[in-house]
């Protein structure tokens, strides 16, 4: 039978494609009206609800009032999201904007509340991993920022970057995915690239 105790969110409906990700220890939800959601509760303190400063949540709470949200990613610690007019949005531990040279332990900068990712107005996919961010671009490059000293950002170098930074020279990426330290893109001929941490070298 139905528990007495719960509690059933009818969330908004519109003519969108509703999308649900999950981090760590908590989720992310994408109404069909293009509204935002989240519960759970933070990741090694870092504020990953995007709703302020807040304690963790066992229900759905809404993240702002917009309804222009397209996509979203979520990561351990921070999260990606889409809007409807191209721009890229973050939260929680931000390696996007303002990561600099000091280590993230030393420096936590924090967004406990969505903001703008990366520069530009013509993002089409953002994934979040667990210490970076990928994302493919309309005109089919592949850029991406964070932490990089498993390689996960796929520049051939382990330096950090706090901005979009680009993976190779193609123009031919259709679909990125990214894990705790890797990355996975493939392109539209069909072959899928990979780069970042190899923790099995069974695949070696």
């Amino acid at each position: 039978g139905r528990l007495s105790n719960q509690r059933r969110l009818r969330l908004p409906v519109g003519n969108r494609t509703p999308a649900i990700s999950l981090g760590e220890q908590h989720g992310l939800v994408l109404a069909s009206d293009g509204s935002l959601w989240s519960w759970g509760s933070d990741f090694l303190g870092w504020p990953i609800l995007g709703l302020g400063k807040v304690t963790p949540q066992t229900c759905l709470c809404r993240i702002g009032h917009e309804t222009n949200w397209i996509s979203i990613s979520a990561g351990n610690d921070h999260n990606v999201a889409l809007k409807s007019d191209g721009t890229l949005w973050t939260w929680g531990q931000d390696l996007s904007v303002r990561y600099g040279a000091a280590p993230v332990d030393r420096k936590k900068v924090a967004a406990y509340t969505p903001i703008r990712a990366a520069p530009g107005n013509d993002w089409k996919q953002a994934v979040a991993g667990g210490i970076h961010t990928v994302a493919l671009k309309n005109d089919g490059t592949l850029w991406a920022w964070g932490n990089n000293w498993a390689g996960s950002l796929g520049t051939g170098s382990t330096n950090n970057s706090g901005v979009p930074v680009q993976v190779g020279s193609g123009t031919n990426w259709i679909k990125v995915w990214a894990g705790m330290l890797e990355s996975v893109a493939l392109q539209s001929d069909g072959s899928l690239w990979y780069w970042g941490d190899n923790p099995d070298p069974a695949y070696d």
